[in-house]
């Protein structure tokens, strides 16, 4: 199986396929390259494409002593596209992801040819804060196997876990060095603010959202959107947090459209609130 070595010893578990103009998928909270099946297989037949276990999660390992923290998986991305040897690619990433994502651009804008933030926002508000105290206190008193029961009710509409009975079964509990990288995590989450940084972002951007989404509602794609200088917007009517897997149809065709029309892209007409 594909491994990079990360300079502190960590190994990247990495899945690349196809050929052509490379498009680098990032994953949210979960940090699994799994999250993105349904598009790797769309999206192969016509770019190289890459997905990878975040450090610590899937076949990743995790050696780091310190805290995790959104450089470090930046550095980790930039280090998996060194090795891969390519010099810029597209770059899509899903909520956590979509920080990470932003972090990227911000950071190696000579790296990015565009961006697909995919329920994402550019700076956490005192709601999105509310929600990932209440899910970290969750974790701490609940322990890991208790949390993989209840996340599903975030992440799918109801519609999708009544068609999809298995998203309810126990889970295998995770490892306490899981459950303390994904505490972590999520104090990333409440903490990222890439507000005053959209603003140099100067790569085409699409930003994506879903009307039902619970964690991430519309309203902060919105903001996201705004704050970058070159950005086309659509919100899918329904597919929860997790849109892309439940609507991975639609969604790869919208962004596809994106990536094709990439030349005649123009800044998005600002919308009225």
């Amino acid at each position: 199986m594909p491994f990079i070595n990360l300079p502190d010893d960590s190994e990247l578990f990495y899945r690349t396929e196809g050929q052509g103009e490379p498009v680098v998928f990032i994953s949210g909270l979960n940090g699994k390259a799994s999250f993105w099946d349904e598009q790797l297989a769309f999206f192969s037949r016509y770019f190289q494409v890459i997905a990878f276990d975040q450090r610590g999660s899937g076949r990743s390992s995790n050696k780091a002593q310190s805290c995790e923290t959104l450089e470090r998986l930046t550095n980790d991305a930039v280090t998996l596209m060194d090795w891969l040897g390519i010099e810029a690619a597209h770059i899509i990433g899903h909520s956590l992801g979509g920080v990470i994502a932003q972090s990227l651009t911000s950071r190696y804008p000579e790296r990015i040819k565009s961006v697909v933030l995919s329920a994402t926002w550019v700076k956490p508000d005192d709601r999105l804060k509310r929600i990932f105290q209440a899910r970290q206190s969750f974790l701490k008193t609940s322990g890991g196997q208790a949390f993989l029961r209840y996340n599903p009710m975030y992440l799918y509409p109801y519609w999708w876990i009544q068609s999809h009975p298995q998203l309810l079964s126990n889970p295998e509990s995770p490892d306490p060095s899981q459950v303390k990288l994904c505490l972590e995590r999520m104090g990333i989450i409440m903490e990222a603010d890439n507000l005053e940084n959209a603003a140099s972002i100067r790569c085409p951007a699409l930003v994506l959202s879903a009307q039902d989404d619970l964690l991430i509602p519309p309203a902060m794609g919105d903001e996201a959107a705004h704050s970058l200088q070159h950005s086309h917007r659509h919100v899918f009517t329904k597919g929860g947090h997790y849109y892309p897997v439940v609507m991975a149809k639609a969604f790869n065709q919208v962004v596809m459209d994106f990536l094709n029309n990439l030349n005649n892209l123009c800044p998005m007409q600002r919308l009225n609130h």
